[in-house]
C-alpha cells in the first residue's frame, strides 16, 4: 500500500499546531482535551460488518514513522499488527480495526527478543484516514493520553477530570537507547515499553448512525531493569474499545426489553390459544388471562 499521497492531505483538528516544527504535544490551556475529543464528530459515519451497508466498515489507522533522529521514513497501515507487539495471524490483528468489534489481545515478550527485534526506538504519528465530500482522501490526528506524563511533577493524565489531561501526538513501541550508559553501543541497563495500549472510540449520542467521536490512543509505558535477558519477561496489553452515553444505553435497554415483553405476552397468547383449541374451548376468558404472566421491569 502506498502513502505518498498523504503528504499533501489535509488534515483536521490542526489549529493548536505550531508551524515548521514537529507536532509533539497540544496545548496546556485548561479543558482543551474535551474540545479535541468532543467539539465535533468525527466527519465520516462507520458501519458494522453484518449490518445492510457494508461500507466504512474498517477503521482506517495509519501511521507516519520516524528514526530516533526524526527523520521521516515512511506512512504505513496499522493493519498487520504495526502496534501490535503481540505475534498472531493477520486476520486475527486486523480484526482490531472491524468498526464496533471489542478487542483484547495480551502476551508476554522475551526481554531478549525485545533487545533484538528494537535496536532503536521507532515514533508513530497516528491517524484515521477518511473520505471529506469531495472524495478526496484526508487524515484526521489521533491524540494520544500518555499516563506517564507529569507535568508540574504530577501525573495529570491519571486521574479521569478529562479537563486536567495533557494530550500528546507522537508514540514509541520500545526504547532500548536511553537506558545505555557510557556509549550508546553498550547494552542497556534498562528499557522502557508500551505495556498498555488502548484505543477508545466513543458513539455520538443520539445518532444510531455509527457516528463516533474522534478516536483517542492511551499509551501506558513500563520500565525494565534488564538482568537476565534470556529469562526475563514483559506482558503487554493492546485493545479496541467502544464507549457509549449512559444515557442512550439505558434507552436501548428499555426500548428493547419492552419489545421482547411483548414478544412474551404474544407467546403466551399463542400457547394458551393453541391448549384452548385442544381442550375444545375457543375464547380465552377472562380467568386463563389473569393467569397469563406479568412482565414487570424494575428500575
Amino acid at each position: 500500500m502506498h502513502f505518498s499521497k498523504y503528504y499533501n492531505c489535509p488534515m483536521n483538528g490542526l489549529s493548536h499546531r505550531r508551524t515548521n516544527v514537529p507536532w509533539l504535544f497540544y496545548d496546556d490551556q485548561p479543558g482543551l482535551a474535551v474540545r479535541v475529543l468532543t467539539a465535533s464528530p468525527f466527519p465520516e459515519n462507520f458501519s458494522f460488518k453484518w449490518g445492510e451497508q457494508v461500507q466504512n466498515t474498517k477503521l482506517a489507522f495509519l501511521a507516519a514513522l520516524y528514526d530516533v533522529r526524526g527523520k521521516f521514513i515512511a506512512w504505513r497501515s496499522l493493519q498487520g499488527g504495526l502496534l501490535q507487539l503481540c505475534p498472531d495471524t493477520s486476520k486475527r490483528l486486523n480484526a482490531a480495526y472491524d468498526f464496533g468489534t471489542t478487542y483484547d489481545q495480551n502476551c508476554e515478550l522475551s526481554v531478549s527478543k525485545i533487545l533484538h527485534d528494537f535496536p532503536e526506538p521507532v515514533f508513530y504519528d497516528v491517524y484515521l484516514s477518511y473520505r471529506g465530500s469531495d472524495s478526496q482522501q484526508n487524515i484526521w490526528p489521533v491524540p494520544v493520553l500518555n499516563l506517564n506524563l507529569q507535568y508540574n511533577d504530577q501525573f495529570v493524565n491519571l486521574g479521569n477530570n478529562v479537563n486536567n489531561w495533557l494530550l500528546t501526538r507522537r508514540i514509541f513501541l520500545v526504547d532500548t537507547l536511553s537506558g545505555r550508559e557510557n556509549t550508546l553501543s553498550s547494552p542497556p541497563r534498562v528499557i522502557r515499553i508500551a505495556s498498555k495500549i488502548t484505543i477508545s472510540i466513543s458513539l455520538v449520542p443520539g445518532t444510531h448512525k455509527g457516528t463516533v467521536y474522534p478516536p483517542l490512543m492511551t499509551v501506558e509505558y513500563t520500565d525494565i531493569q534488564v538482568q537476565n535477558p534470556e529469562s526475563q519477561t514483559v506482558k503487554v496489553f493492546f485493545s479496541v474499545q467502544y464507549e457509549m452515553n449512559q444515557a442512550d444505553s439505558v434507552t436501548q435497554t428499555d426500548v428493547a426489553l419492552g419489545v421482547l415483553g411483548g414478544l412474551a405476552v404474544l407467546w403466551s397468547l399463542l400457547k394458551t390459544a393453541a391448549w384452548k383449541r385442544r381442550i375444545g374451548s375457543q375464547v380465552i376468558d377472562l380467568q386463563v388471562r389473569c393467569r397469563l404472566p406479568k412482565i414487570r421491569r424494575t428500575t
